[in-house]
This record gives C-alpha cells, sequence and structure tokens, in this order.
C-alpha cells in the first residue's frame, strides 16, 4: 500500500480533482480581457491574473500520479515546486518522498489564501511533515535556504 492508497489521501484527492473542474468559469470570465491586451499586444496573463486567485490550476491525477512515481523513482529527499496553488501536485510529492523514506517538498505560493489552502490539505492528508510551502514570489522564496542538492524540481507556476 502507498499513502495515494491511504484514504484520507485518496477521498482527498478526488474531492480536490471535482472542485477543479469548475476552474474553467475564471478563464472564461478572463477571456474578453485576455483578448484585448493581445490585440494591444501586452501580456494576456495581465488580464488572467486577477482571475486566477481562486483558480485551483492543478495537475490532471495522471499527471500527479507520474509526479509521485517520479518522486518514489528518484528517492527524491528534497523536492522543489514552482507554483503550489491549492496544493494538489504538493500532496502528490509529498506522498511520494514520504513513501521514499522521508524528505521535503518546498514549495512557493504567492497569493497568502492558497498558501493556506494548500497547508490545510497537506495537514488533512497527513502530510505537513513532508512539505512546505513559502508565501511570495517564487523568485525570492526558493532563492534561498535549500539545504543540499535538488532531487527533483517541478516547475509548474
Amino acid at each position: 500500500m502507498t499513502t495515494l492508497d491511504d484514504p484520507k489521501v485518496s477521498m482527498l484527492l478526488a474531492r480536490l480533482h471535482r472542485e477543479a473542474r469548475g476552474d474553467m468559469k475564471y478563464f472564461l470570465r478572463a477571456a474578453p480581457g485576455m483578448a484585448l491586451a493581445w490585440l494591444r499586444r501586452r501580456p494576456a496573463f495581465e488580464a488572467l491574473e486577477p482571475h486566477l486567485a481562486n483558480a485551483f490550476l492543478p495537475v490532471e491525477p495522471a499527471a500527479g500520479r507520474l509526479l509521485y512515481l517520479t518522486a518514489r523513482v528518484l528517492r527524491a529527499r528534497c523536492v522543489v515546486e514552482f507554483g503550489t496553488s491549492f496544493g494538489i501536485s504538493t500532496l502528490y510529492l509529498a506522498a511520494g518522498v514520504r513513501d521514499s523514506g522521508g524528505g521535503r517538498v518546498i514549495g512557493s505560493e504567492l497569493a497568502p489564501s492558497k498558501r493556506a489552502r494548500a497547508l490545510a490539505h497537506l495537514a488533512e492528508a497527513g502530510l505537513a511533515d513532508f512539505a512546505e510551502v513559502r508565501l511570495g514570489n517564487a523568485l525570492e522564496t526558493l532563492a534561498r535556504d535549500l539545504d543540499g542538492p535538488i532531487d527533483l524540481l517541478f516547475l509548474d507556476g
């Protein structure tokens, strides 16, 4: 049995993936502003960003299992995640680290509310001891205090 088979982890991931299916509404609300930005030759992300505060932006379950397996195969002890959001990918990575004998996932999130929810999800799954989520710009938060080599880097920001 793996950590992903633990009922509290598997049920939490199933619930979060269900909740994330509603993310399309955020992108649809941003579409007019993104189109206008594109026509004005400005970064479309600026129009999208305000709508992302409540969007999960998750990995799909198959991609999450791939992250888990990658952490296991590498026996990753230090995983860095650029872009945590609500922590779905962090859960998969932390489960992989745990099942590989321990270590830490170090993530970063700009939005305080998303960070708080990611930390709550990690605690709910019993994986809080295997992950931390730093608040702020990942270019700054992940540029310091990384002890030892990084075994796996997930660029999801």
